[in-house]
């Protein structure tokens, strides 16, 4: 009996690491290293909606057709992550399974994530086969999104406040803050997005506030990432199924509605009690399970909220615990993230699909390593982080 293959996520770095050199089938050793292992059967490689996302940004289209040949041939063209959306929607619904057994419809998700794998790996095979494909389509609301992550940073950089005062303010306060502050960029173009940038930075000098700053955020990180798992998570829902015929049936609302009051039935709950929050009196008449997109939407975030306060939501804590270590490692360098940011949750969520994260990026990969120690793999290994190839193939070994 073979062992099984691990898989491995070839993170950017890693993929810029095995192509840059690559031409007419001759690679670089860690291109060669991938494709001999996974010759072998020992590994797969995988990318993802992030690698592909990233090429579409490339504007060198010699480069971005040699990256992305290089990605196709060692993914076997078929091997794409799902975007982080699908990560957490999976464990949402394995909870509300386990809570309520059969009241899931899986072949949605699946259907859903499909399309989603489809799509990415589509855009990636046309870059690699037309150097002049155009996916300028994409790029403005590409570029919008990380230039405005990292807008967002800078002004977190200079004012840490704006992060650390939300403690102060309840689930709900928060919330409508979060919206409400969203609100104030919607007008502002690329270019306004980094004149303001570049005017921010010229104010920020780094010293001892900033190493307060990181004390700061040490210190209450635990409650800075418990305040924001819904406001994460619930948009997150919304994206991987946002038709409404869908999420009418994705799961049997008429026995979650019916049954609302049955507690978790976790093991690990001794401890804590499964405090139910009632329903709004107008879901006690929708026991036939048909609600409006709102109501749908709200239960969703009432059932987030509950296992929310179970600490059963574990992939959205992965992901924001991740990105508020690279806001400290920001007051620490006294440069906010080069716009990147946006994407660690996808990079959270690969650590949670693959066995093996290959990453040459230093910053990245140590924020990475602290949650591999954490993770375990079914057959009892756990998770690698590997920055080289020999630690590649020591993980593979």
């Amino acid at each position: 009996m073979t062992d099984k293959p691990k898989s491995v996520y070839l993170e950017q770095s890693a993929l810029s690491r095995a192509a840059f050199d690559l031409a007419s089938g001759s690679g670089t050793p860690l291109y060669d290293c991938l494709f001999a292992l996974q010759e072998e059967g020992k590994i797969q490689v995988w990318g993802s909606a992030h690698n592909a996302i990233e090429l579409c940004l490339c504007t060198d289209l010699q480069l971005r057709q040699k990256l992305s040949q290089a990605l196709e041939n060692l993914t076997r063209g078929r091997r794409i992550l799902p975007s982080f959306e699908f990560v957490i929607l999976q464990e949402f619904l394995h909870l509300i399974d386990t809570h309520w057994p059969g009241c899931v419809q899986y072949d949605i998700r699946e259907r859903l994530q499909g399309d989603n794998q489809r799509i990415y790996s589509g855009v990636i095979a046309h870059m690699a086969a037309l150097v002049d494909y155009d996916a300028s389509g994409a790029n403005e609301e590409l570029l919008r999104s990380k230039k405005l992550s990292r807008l967002k940073h800078t002004q977190i950089l200079l004012d840490p406040n704006l992060v650390l005062s939300s403690l102060k303010m309840t689930q709900e306060e928060y919330l409508k803050f979060h919206m409400e502050s969203d609100k104030g960029y919607a007008t502002l173009s690329v270019e306004e997005m980094e004149a303001k940038i570049q005017e921010l930075l010229s104010e920020f000098t780094p010293g001892k506030d900033a190493r307060r700053s990181v004390s700061k955020f040490q210190k209450n990180r635990e409650d800075l990432i418990a305040q924001r798992i819904v406001s994460l998570a619930l948009p997150a829902l919304v994206a991987a199924v946002p038709s409404p015929w869908d999420s009418y049936r994705l799961m049997n609302y008429q026995q979650v509605i019916a049954d609302w009051d049955q507690p978790f039935p976790h093991p690990d709950l001794s401890i804590k009690q499964d405090d139910v929050t009632p329903l709004p009196p107008d879901f006690g008449s929708r026991t036939n399970g048909i609600l409006t997109s709102k109501q749908t939407a709200q239960l969703w975030e009432l059932l987030l909220e509950r296992y929310h306060r179970l600490g059963l939501l574990i992939q959205p804590a992965m992901m924001l615990d991740l990105v508020f270590r690279e806001l400290e490692k920001m007051f620490a360098t006294g440069e906010p993230p080069t716009e990147g940011l946006t994407f660690d949750v996808d990079h959270a969520s690969a650590l949670h699909k693959c066995d093996i994260f290959l990453c040459y990026d230093n910053k990245l990969s140590a924020g990475m390593k602290i949650w591999a120690d954490k993770m375990v793999i079914s057959d009892g290994s756990r998770k690698q982080v590997a920055t080289s190839i020999a630690e590649l193939k020591r993980a593979v070994e």
